[in-house]
């Protein structure tokens, strides 16, 4: 994904716009395409509305864990750094990574994002600094036990924590928070390439160390086409289902987030994406190192894997915003006659497989897809005062 696909454009609509206590004025990039408003449709009380979601799902959810790196310092703080050596039996790091792998085995839907640090610097134990600064390109066995996981466990999914992890202006986990626009710009250029150089694979997801943001930061990851992952502690957290927000320098930035005020039901129920939020290590509370953690993650799995009411869509923040981009780049427009919607595409190019429709309607009780007024193959699921419809072909 390039930066011009990212900020590709056609007309606004209204849903996902998002400005907060963010300034909308400016003259950054153009508007990227955005999911349009439902639509009325006349003579039959319905509306209908393009879906964030494929494949007729009403949510979506993943698994995080902040900070993977390959530092060790003790049972209670091996950030993963011990994922690339044999571990004794019963070991701490050795059983994080069992349980990852264990999990990923057992449901290949999944997806577990981890956020890693391309220089770790940060010593949680101090808040202080490292005696060294532990990069990526150096670390080769790390590398390449990770590569290999990624190779066989297409759910083991990596995103980006910052460089180094440590603020040296404040002190702490912040880092961002003590650069300029120009020190930012430089620190993102080092982390991609280090990130380039270990030969693993990244998504475009960025969470910020110490969940620290500046201006400086959020241009920065918007011209460069990140997609943030923020928190509702943060002033980018726009609601629990992703789009864009618009930062004081008029660009586009796509943000998703972890919410601390809704459980996974509540969050579902608003047709959002959940994030099943953690750390790798201490101090934080939400550890893996935690066996209550896990287990609180393994039924988190086990309860909505199979769940069908809701159907829950597992993705990365990579396909939350590639399912986002494809809907929003469908020009359709809606029809009521009888009891039948007809949804009729106007650029049947861009159609994809999994492109679902919600109809909210009490009177419809079928829908069909037309392109060039030829009906395209397409599944139908309906619910009471609900009808769904999904491209499959």
């Amino acid at each position: 994904m390039d930066r011009r696909t990212f900020v590709r454009t056609t007309g606004l609509g209204a849903l996902g716009v998002v400005t907060g206590c963010l300034d909308p004025e400016g003259v950054g990039q153009e508007p990227p395409r955005l999911l349009p408003a439902p639509q009325s449709l006349s003579g039959g009380g319905a509306t209908v509305a393009i879906s964030q979601w494929p494949n007729s799902a009403d949510a979506a959810a993943f698994i995080s864990a902040d900070d993977l790196c390959p530092v060790n310092l003790g049972p209670d703080y091996d950030f993963g750094g011990s994922w690339a050596d044999p571990q004794p039996a019963g070991s701490l790091g050795g059983v994080v990574e069992s349980f990852v792998l264990d999990l990923l085995n057992a449901y290949p839907g999944i997806r577990f994002s981890f956020n890693t640090i391309a220089a770790m610097r940060f010593d949680p134990r101090t808040n202080g600094t490292l005696d060294q600064a532990y990069a990526l390109p150096l670390m080769s066995d790390w590398t390449a036990r990770l590569r290999d996981i990624q190779g066989s466990h297409p759910g083991f999914v990596l995103g980006w924590h910052g460089y180094s992890h440590y603020d040296p202006v404040h002190q702490g986990p912040g880092e961002f928070f003590g650069y300029d626009a120009s020190r930012t710009s430089a620190v993102l250029n080092k982390m991609e390439d280090a990130g380039r150089r270990s030969g693993l694979s990244f998504t475009r997801a960025f969470r910020p160390p110490g969940w620290r943001t500046t201006g400086a930061l959020l241009e920065d990851l918007a011209t460069r086409g990140y997609l943030l992952q923020d928190s509702s502690s943060m002033s980018t957290f726009a609601g629990v289902r992703p789009g864009y927000i618009r930062t004081a320098g008029g660009n586009w930035l796509f943000r998703m987030g972890v919410t601390f005020q809704l459980t996974a039901a509540d969050t579902f129920a608003q047709g959002g994406w959940f994030e099943a939020h953690h750390h790798m290590t201490l101090p934080n509370a939400n550890t893996l190192t935690d066996p209550a953690n896990r287990d609180r993650i393994k039924r988190f799995v086990q309860r909505w894997y199979p769940s069908t009411e809701p159907q829950i869509a597992w993705l990365s923040a990579d396909e939350v915003f590639r399912a986002y981009s494809d809907a929003a780049a469908i020009q359709w427009v809606g029809s009521f006659s009888g009891r039948k919607v007809t949804i009729d595409l106007l650029n049947a190019r861009a159609i994809k497989p999994g492109i679902t429709w919600i109809i909210n309607s009490n009177n419809a009780n079928d829908v069909e897809v037309l392109a060039g007024g030829v009906k395209i193959k397409s599944a139908v699921t309906q619910r009471p005062g609900v009808l769904k419809v999904s491209v499959i072909d």
